[in-house]
């Protein structure tokens, strides 16, 4: 999954981040969602620099199957983000505000297709990208047309980002 943040303020320090999915029973973390030591690999990962500038976070799964969940009295498919690490009570600093964002389903396989009796291998491609249908942040349902926080005014760790789009695990092989 590509989620692109369009920040109209970026974070003055990096937030520290585990990315999860709901598998019917507990929440899973995604695969590539930990601190990486090579610097080069991580800004692939994370071009947004922990929300400090616009850019791009990568999520990937091998094998994810994933459930629906109700949060919020909405039963979806959930995406989260909790925080890992405390941030310093400081007046001076500034959260990140969301303007947008923006989701991709990426597919890191070729999907073989029969059409007609004519055998079709179709390369991974990613165009354009949708908004999410949902999303709450600090248990509060976020307005998607304005601008928001996504851990809330006062972030803590194991303050949450939740959010769901029906586009995300609509595409073949998502689960």
């Amino acid at each position: 999954v590509k989620v692109a943040f369009d920040l109209s303020q970026g974070g003055s320090e990096p937030f520290s981040m585990t990315w999860e999915y709901w598998d019917g029973k507990v929440w899973r973390p995604f695969k590539n969602t930990h601190p990486a030591c090579d610097q080069a690999e991580s800004k692939l990962v994370d071009s947004t620099a922990g929300l400090r500038q616009s850019g791009v976070m990568l999520l990937s799964a091998d094998c994810a199957e994933t459930k629906e969940k109700e949060l919020e009295g909405i039963k979806s498919f959930w995406v989260r983000a909790c925080l890992t690490e405390p941030l310093m009570p400081d007046p001076a600093q500034l959260l990140p505000e969301v303007e947008q964002i923006e989701l991709s389903t990426i597919l890191t396989h070729e999907i073989e297709l029969d059409e007609g009796g004519l055998e079709q291998k179709i390369e991974p491609a990613v165009t354009g990208g949708f908004l999410p249908d949902q999303a709450i942040a600090d248990a509060a349902e976020v307005d998607l047309t304005k601008p928001f926080y996504p851990f809330g005014m006062q972030p803590k760790p194991g303050s949450a980002f939740y959010f769901t789009a029906n586009e995300l695990f609509t595409k073949p092989f998502a689960q």
